[in-house]
């Protein structure tokens, strides 16, 4: 964690705490590599699996911190953790870089604020679980509201290489936040939550009264890691099917999900987010995804995905563009992402077709 001085007066704040995942990570030996170190209490981590930060109220004081800690921790390859445990003498506020990193956040209370650079803000109350993905150039701005008191928040970061280790083929059985991020046709942004259930609090009272040290710390955070993203994955899919319960749509309504279908087909390079389609037609969120899928038999995702992937076909068997710059045409910020989400679309490389597969099979 660095700190910089707020540029945006409007929020009012004289120092700005600013979180840069890459900071961290660097400071993390190669996990191959042993290292003798003695663990306790107050440095309970293996170097090469993590280190915790302690609040001095010297030190942390300006920013309304007077005691507690942060622990940074690598679980695996592409899975990290930070617990944020700390007492508070007034409202805390901190800005977070972009990268290419997908967050899971849990916060157990209070009023929180986010604000996304070009994007908007969501206001959260009471506990909260966020799934959230900013990529490089878009930062997030989080501020707390009241007077202060003890807090516990804790993040999970994983990467897709992580995600599609941990569920395999059965990507069909994640979120479409989490789906989206997987086939890396959300540009800028991912922003989805829901409320933190009551087993989800137990767990996170699990993780900061952890008694272990060394090893045995990472290998129970790890579990608990998993346990988390677990549930939180079965609620993001029991509000999304609750949400998908037929709802009476009139001529009017019909007629802005004709004109959403006709969006998702022209901005191929540049998918507008749910809330971007809702502002555009003029329905609410729910009736939004919720009339769509029961008019077309599909979700917004499904549909716009598998319209860039036929766009793709064309592309391709017109042998005039390269494989990055069809990717880059269907909305792919990387060819190597283009290639897996093609090849889980049709069952062939995008190199087949150009090399002459001119009749698409039957997706996959």
């Amino acid at each position: 964690m660095r700190y910089a001085e707020l540029k945006a007066a409007t929020l009012n704040k004289p120092l700005w705490p600013v979180v840069v995942l890459d900071d961290d990570l660097a400071r993390l030996p190669a996990a191959n590599l042993t290292y003798s170190a003695d663990v306790d209490a107050t440095q309970p981590y293996r170097p090469s699996d993590g280190f915790r930060s302690v609040f001095d109220q010297g030190e942390f004081g300006l920013l309304g911190i007077v005691g507690g800690y942060s622990d940074f921790v690598r679980l695996s390859d592409g899975f990290l953790m930070r617990i944020f445990q700390a007492t508070t003498s007034r409202a805390l506020s901190h800005t977070t870089c972009g990268d290419n990193w997908l967050r899971f956040q849990f916060l157990t209370d209070g009023a929180h604020t986010v604000l996304f650079d070009r994007h908007g803000q969501a206001e959260l109350r009471g506990g909260t679980c966020m799934v959230n993905y900013h990529g490089p150039g878009v930062d997030k701005s989080e501020w707390s509201s009241g007077g202060g008191g003890a807090g516990t928040a804790v993040t999970i970061y994983c990467r897709p290489d992580f995600i599609a280790r941990a569920f395999g083929p059965e990507l069909n059985i994640l979120p479409t936040c989490i789906q989206r991020y997987m086939l890396s046709v959300a540009p800028e942004l991912i922003f989805d939550t829901v409320p933190l259930g009551p087993t989800m609090a137990r767990i996170l009272k699990e993780i900061v009264r952890i008694p272990y040290c060394g090893v045995l710390r990472r290998v129970f955070l790890e579990a608990k890691a998993m346990e988390l993203l677990s549930l939180l994955i079965n609620e993001f899919n029991q509000r999304d099917r609750t949400s998908a319960i037929d709802i009476r749509l009139g001529d009017q309504d019909l007629v802005r999900l004709d004109r959403v279908r006709g969006i998702l087909e022209s901005h191929i390079s540049d998918p507008l987010t749910i809330e971007q389609l809702a502002r555009h037609v003029g329905l609410n969120r729910r009736k939004l995804k919720s009339g769509f899928k029961q008019t077309y038999g599909m979700t917004i995702f499904e549909y716009g995905h598998n319209h860039r992937m036929e766009v793709a076909w064309t592309l391709l068997s017109n042998n005039r563009k390269s494989i990055a710059q069809v990717a880059e045409a269907v909305g792919y910020e990387y060819a190597s992402n283009f290639c897996s989400s093609f090849k889980r679309r049709f069952g062939i490389s995008p190199k087949m077709v150009r090399g002459g597969h001119r009749i698409p099979p039957k997706p996959q």
